[in-house]
């Protein structure tokens, strides 16, 4: 979900899905009120969702699809996402929580045992109420200096910052995961 202003979201499908599904306003709902009144399609996989009235800032939003099928059949039902609209950061709101800098553990150290991948990781943890928008923050280390991507960060929630090549791994043990 990105949020365009205040009153309109997009949303993204992974693929192409069934149209009629898709830009039927009865197919979607989120909490706190908030009125979906119409839905433009933008293209096969991007709709543009246009609101009745304003999200707030600090508000934790869950948009819900229902009956929304891919080309293939296959049905979104209860498909939930988050989002909020996001927040300045102010100094120690997001601190660096753990470091996984060496993947060459030695044995007793029982790694596979905790189940995590052989990944390199940074992690990041949101320790305020607000949601903080991760876009253009700048990762350095020896080598290079990065500007991360847009991440909404929700309080109290982690994210890993690995390298790229390493971000599906991560992701398919459960990790919330911004590549670098």
């Amino acid at each position: 979900v990105n949020i365009l202003t205040s009153n309109t979201l997009e949303i993204e499908w992974s693929e192409a899905v069934d149209l009629q599904a898709a830009v039927d306003p009865n197919n979607y709902t989120i909490d706190n009120n908030i009125i979906i009144n119409t839905i433009v399609d933008e293209t096969e996989t991007i709709f543009t969702l246009l609101l009745d009235n304003d999200l707030a800032a600090g508000t934790i939003y869950t948009l819900t699809a229902n009956g929304i099928a891919d080309c293939e059949g296959n049905t979104a039902q209860n498909t939930n996402i988050q989002f909020a609209i996001p927040q300045g950061a102010e100094p120690y709101d997001v601190v660096i929580n753990e470091i996984f800098a060496d993947i060459s553990t030695p044995e007793e150290f029982q790694l596979f045992t905790l189940d995590l991948p052989a990944a390199e990781f940074v992690e990041l943890f949101n320790r305020s109420s607000k949601t903080i928008d991760l876009a253009n923050w700048l990762f350095i280390d020896s080598k290079d200096t990065v500007a991360l991507d847009s991440y909404l960060l929700l309080p109290n929630s982690y994210v890993l910052l690995c390298s790229d090549s390493k971000t599906e791994l991560l992701l398919e043990k459960g990790f919330a995961t911004l590549g670098v």
